[in-house]
């Protein structure tokens, strides 16, 4: 299967709009077993861009870092959504669509397959071709692990597979409103990430027990306070990494690491591979 036949405009005029993906080899048994990617991309579209996709047995993943990317379904009935900035479309591309953007825009594009992907698509949006939410730290970094396995079809099947168990527990739990307390810690790690915080210090301001802290945390966000904090440092990083020449130390430091090494082993853990080797995946992307 090749992906570009897809689209109704051939490759060489996906690449001058600067939609160029990285197409995948899958083994010959794989799609009977495991989750796999077709293909993928980290795009900057220019302004205007506009390209229709017809029906492919395949799903796919939209992620918008910056600015809006339109989606429009082809049917007898058409449905829209727009998605803006860390925002995350999952959609079935059985469905024939356009992906338009009317102003430069970035975004993470992913098109997967494999026996277990319509069960989860199933759970997610039974009814319609497409499901729409806001993406946390915890999914972005997912989808980031997903680019960086690309090339080795059981790591990912492992982190898609991952990302779409913690996407159905997002979307099946949303109805149910974190604590205030715990949306005020939430808020706390995303903007001030850089500075140190602890347990000890979120029972003491918020006069409530670290384990109950813990607990509720994890029952909202599926992920315990502190490891959300790394994650979102990590996240932070891989912004720095992509958008400047700043040295691996400056950067630990920059995002609330006052030992490179800690930085290391916890970018690492989160992404998947070392601060150099995801610069050096930029550099040759």
């Amino acid at each position: 299967m090749n992906i570009y036949d897809m689209f109704l405009e051939n490759k060489n005029a996906l690449q001058e709009k600067d939609i160029l993906f990285f197409e995948n080899t899958i083994e010959p048994d794989t799609s009977q077993y495991l989750l796999y990617t077709l293909a993928s991309g980290h795009l900057i579209t220019k302004l205007p861009t506009c390209f229709t996709a017809k029906s492919y047995p395949v799903f796919g993943i939209l992620y918008v870092l910056n600015g809006t990317v339109i989606y429009y379904t082809q049917e007898h009935q058409p449905k829209t959504a727009a998605v803006s900035k860390n925002s995350l479309l999952l959609f079935d591309c059985r469905t024939s669509h356009i992906l338009s953007c009317k102003e430069k825009s970035q975004f993470i594009l992913i098109y997967f397959d494999g026996y277990p992907a319509k069960y989860y698509c199933d759970k997610l949006f039974p009814d319609i071709s497409f499901v729409q939410t806001e993406c946390s730290n915890d999914l972005y970094l997912k989808l980031q692990n997903i680019l960086n396995f690309q090339t080795d079809n059981m790591q990912t099947h492992l982190v898609l597979t991952d990302f779409l168990t913690r996407l159905v527990k997002c979307i099946t739990n949303k109805s149910v409103k974190p604590p205030k307390y715990i949306l005020q810690i939430k808020e706390l790690f995303d903007s001030a990430y850089y500075t140190n915080h602890t347990l000890e210090e979120l029972e003491h301001e918020f006069q409530i027990t670290r384990y109950r802290i813990c607990r509720d945390f994890n029952q909202h966000f599926h992920i315990s306070p502190i490891q959300y904090l790394h994650q979102v440092r990590i996240q932070n990083a891989q912004l720095l990494l992509q958008e400047g020449n700043m040295k691996i130390h400056e950067i630990a430091y920059e995002v609330g690491y006052e030992n490179v090494n800690h930085f290391i082993h916890h970018f690492k853990k989160t992404a998947g591979i070392t601060p150099a080797a995801y610069r050096k995946t930029l550099m040759t992307s």
